[in-house]
């Protein structure tokens, strides 16, 4: 239960470091304007509608390298595919989140979903499945034969 746990917050903190860190290049590659103050909703709004498509389509793919990094380190340390589909949903819902706090265009709103759903489908894939006890210990379940 702690390995499970400890796999989901690992997915979590991966996934959101990897997102930071490309949202973090989009504002380098494509500067803001000016100071917006975060809690002014329109002012965000208004700062959302005037970026480059450039800068929105790296924001889509951090939401989908986020769902992919962070469910294949949940995935490798639960050994479970819904652990990574769980580090989507999350990413899925932090980014719907941000698409109902602030004006986005329609394809982003498509892509909050699309991107983390995509990343989480690669991630599971990808993640190694836990192997049953039996197998595990190099037992063999052989069906009888009439050679005995």
């Amino acid at each position: 239960m702690l390995k499970t746990i400890g796999g989901i917050i690992a997915g979590l903190l991966v996934g959101f470091a990897v997102i930071m860190a490309v949202e973090t290049l989009s504002q380098s590659l494509f500067p803001r304007p000016a100071a917006v103050d975060p809690r002014d909703r329109d002012a965000v709004s208004a700062l959302i509608r005037d970026l480059p498509a450039g800068a929105l389509g790296l924001v889509a793919f951090a939401w989908f390298a986020g769902a992919l990094a962070g469910g294949l380190v949940a995935g490798r340390i639960v050994r479970r595919r819904w652990a990574a589909w769980t580090i989507a949903a999350l990413v899925a819902l932090a980014a719907v989140a941000n698409i109902m706090l602030f004006e986005h265009p329609d394809w982003m709103q498509v892509m909050a979903l699309i991107a983390p759903a995509l990343g989480g489908l690669i991630a599971g894939h990808f993640s190694p499945r836990a192997v049953p006890a039996a197998a595990a210990a190099g037992e063999t379940t052989r069906e009888p034969t009439d050679d005995a």
